[in-house]
């Protein structure tokens, strides 16, 4: 996570210690079930945007798959996997997560699914609540198309 990034989630932190004295009634609330993922299991790319993203992610995860950054620990991969299970149910077998040597506060998510998990992150994260905040919010980019909006913003 960037200094800037890391600046923003502190605002956001503020911001909703802020809120929080607002009575339950005036806050939002936003229900997992409000944002319908856009990305179904059999999805593929349609237009040259996003099949040309989609092909060099692909490309770069032919390179992660076989890089000596990668970590293959099988305890580390089966926990990580696990919690993504709890996450998405049925959905956590659409990515293919990659532990990455990397002492980043890091994880990203690839428009094809693959997502990154940085050491740095592992060796950060207070407990498993926090991990799976950021597995969530990563998965969130994949499910939302997020990558190819901002692409297609530019």
């Amino acid at each position: 996570m960037s200094a800037s990034s890391r600046r923003e989630f502190l605002w956001h932190a503020l911001c909703g210690c802020a809120l929080s004295g607002i009575p339950g009634a005036l806050r939002a609330r936003v229900l997992p079930t409000d944002l319908p993922p856009l990305i179904t299991p059999a999805y593929r790319p349609v237009d040259a945007d996003e099949k040309g993203l989609w092909q060099a992610c692909d490309n770069l995860e032919k390179e992660i798959a076989v890089s000596k950054l990668r970590l293959t620990d099988p305890q580390i991969n089966a926990y990580l996997l696990g919690v993504m299970e709890r996450l998405l149910g049925a959905r956590a077998g659409e990515l293919r997560l990659y532990v990455v040597r990397s002492a980043d506060f890091n994880a990203s998510m690839a428009p094809n699914g693959m997502l990154l998990v940085h050491t740095g992150l592992l060796a950060r994260v207070r407990n498993e609540a926090q991990l799976a905040a950021v597995l969530g919010h990563e998965s969130g980019h994949y499910l939302r198309r997020h990558t190819l909006h901002k692409v297609k913003r530019k």
